[in-house]
């Protein structure tokens, strides 16, 4: 179906009304950015802050050559998995238990994915759908999603300048989109609450949602740590 002829004569803001009306009962939203000729970002329309960074974001210095190639595979794997374009995704410098830091490939634009709540999430039959592959390598891309990796995304995020910060109050209120929160599928849950993170007053934090429900906000960031 041609998109609908009626948006034509809409004005940008005018557009983003009827998304932020519509998206919450719509099964796509992209899908519905598209119709309406609004590019999408991670999760919704895209921002003043997803359209500065529409561009490769760089590898960190400190990756080996080998760690810079697997890198680069991860991410066009995840790309293609999950239907975004490649610069959705980066690398960010984790600090391990052991005081070492590894690079860990993550979602970083905007919103992350919507798939559910937790228990669907990180249901078995979730599996194939959290997994690539790279050099014959199966890699489940919930396991590296720890609170150290959110932590330390959100602080390159800052760092680097980039406002509104991702799953913040302030970038709800520019795109239109619930105010997200992040599961943190590389932990476990306890008991009905799963654990989740968050940016609140500018950084970032942990918090407990229930594992059943949540509605749109609670969003998954695909992520695999590079050896």
């Amino acid at each position: 179906m041609k998109p609908i002829k009626l948006v034509e004569s809409l004005s940008s803001r005018e557009k983003r009304a009827v998304l932020k009306a519509l998206g919450e009962g719509y099964g796509d939203k992209n899908q519905l950015a598209r119709l309406l000729n609004i590019a999408p970002a991670a999760g919704g329309v895209a921002t003043k802050a997803a359209r500065r960074e529409a561009k490769p974001k760089d590898a960190p210095t400190s990756l080996k050559p080998e760690q810079r190639k697997q890198a680069e595979a991860v991410i066009a794997n995840m790309a293609e998995k999950f239907e975004r374009p490649p610069e959705d995704f980066g690398v960010v410098m984790v600090e391990n238990e052991a005081g070492e830091k590894r690079p860990v490939v993550m979602l970083t634009a905007g919103n992350g994915l919507y798939k559910g709540s937790w228990n669907t999430v990180m249901s078995d039959a979730q599996t194939e759908a959290s997994t690539i592959v790279v050099n014959g390598k199966r890699i489940d891309t919930r396991s590296a999603m720890t609170e150290d990796a959110y932590r330390a995304f959100i602080a390159d995020e800052k760092a680097r300048g980039i406002e509104p910060l991702p799953d913040s109050s302030q970038l709800s209120n520019e795109n239109g989109q619930p105010w997200t929160w992040t599961l943190l599928t590389g932990e476990q849950a306890h008991g009905f609450d799963a654990p989740v993170a968050v940016v609140r007053r500018g950084d970032a934090r942990r918090g407990w949602v229930r594992r059943v429900g949540s509605g749109g906000s609670v969003r998954v960031r695909p992520a695999v740590v590079i050896e």
